[in-house]
Formats: structure tokens, C-alpha cells, sequence
């Protein structure tokens, strides 16, 4: 690996120079646990600091993602599979939108009502709130195209993962 930082990642840092409190009488060894226990924890953090040094690849024990970290298919909306989904999609429906692929690109859920942000074709976006009441309309209504809202939205995760939820509906669209 070399050297990062001035600490050489190629091999686990040795635990040296610990020092222990000698003036410590045993009882108030025993109420802070053991010697050992504490050269345990210590070495833990050190593990825990070689391995953050080390590639995601070097570091099997960790379960990979899916779909990585930009994965939009669990975004994309199902209404044959979801009752939440379905109910989303007719919310859109009656503002006088269609589509054939809705990705909810943010949904932020509070007591009474939610926020919701969905993606249509990988054209429009719709901004909205709607009561958490069946039959519930639509609320608080914003619609833009998709490149006003990408310029609306900057430069961040976020962005990306609209980037590739619409080149994802584009797919699914042209197939």
C-alpha cells in the first residue's frame, strides 16, 4: 500500500508505548475492568483505524451494497406491488400528468402528511405534499422540467442519483 499519512499501511500498527496507571489500587482496577480488557479495546481501535486506511475491496468482512450506493432501482415506483406506490401515482395522475415510469426521487414523511418528489419519464419532476388520509389530493404543487430542476437542485449526491433514475426510466422506456 506505502505509506499514507506518515503511517506505513502495509502492515497493522504495532501497539506500542501504552502506558498504565500503576497508582491504581486493585479495587479501582476491577470498577474500570481489567488491564487487559482495556489493551483489548485499544487494540480494537487500532484494527478498527488500519481498516478504514485499506480500500473497500481489501475488506471482505463488510457486506457490499446491492446495487452500490447510487442504485435507483428500489426509487422506481411499482403500483401492481405497492398500495403506497399506487396511491402516489394516481396523486400524480390527478394534477394531469402521465407516465409510464415514476421513480420517488424523495420522500419525507411527517405525522400528518408527507413530501413527496417524483420523477416522470425522466422528464418532469413533481414536487408535492399530500395527507397521510386515503383519497388525499395533492398539496403545495411544483412542476419543472427536468433540467430546471437538476440546475434547481446543484451539484451533490442527490443530483446523481436523479442523473441515473433518469437514464434508468430512458431504458426502460426505449425497451
Amino acid at each position: 500500500m506505502g505509506i499514507i499519512g506518515g503511517i506505513d499501511s502495509s502492515r497493522p500498527p504495532a501497539i506500542t508505548g501504552l502506558r498504565t496507571n500503576s497508582s491504581l489500587a486493585p479495587s479501582d482496577l476491577a470498577a474500570r475492568g481489567t488491564e487487559r480488557d482495556h489493551f483489548t479495546k485499544l487494540a480494537m481501535v487500532h484494527e478498527i483505524a488500519y481498516n478504514s486506511l485499506q480500500p473497500a475491496s481489501a475488506r471482505p468482512h463488510e457486506p457490499a451494497r446491492p446495487g452500490g450506493r447510487y442504485d435507483v432501482e428500489p426509487l422506481r415506483l411499482r403500483p401492481d406491488e405497492s398500495a403506497r406506490d399506487l396511491a402516489l401515482i394516481k396523486a400524480v395522475s390527478s394534477l394531469g400528468l402521465s407516465g409510464t415510469v415514476f421513480h420517488l426521487m424523495k420522500d419525507i414523511p411527517d405525522q400528518y402528511d408527507g413530501e413527496y418528489v417524483v420523477l416522470i419519464d425522466a422528464k418532469i419532476v413533481v414536487q408535492f405534499e399530500m395527507k397521510r388520509v386515503d383519497g388525499a389530493s395533492p398539496e403545495d404543487v411544483q412542476i419543472w422540467f427536468l433540467a430546471e430542476y437538476r440546475r434547481e437542485i446543484g451539484q451533490r449526491r442527490y443530483r446523481i442519483l436523479l442523473d441515473r433514475a433518469a437514464d434508468a426510466a430512458r431504458a426502460i422506456i426505449s425497451n
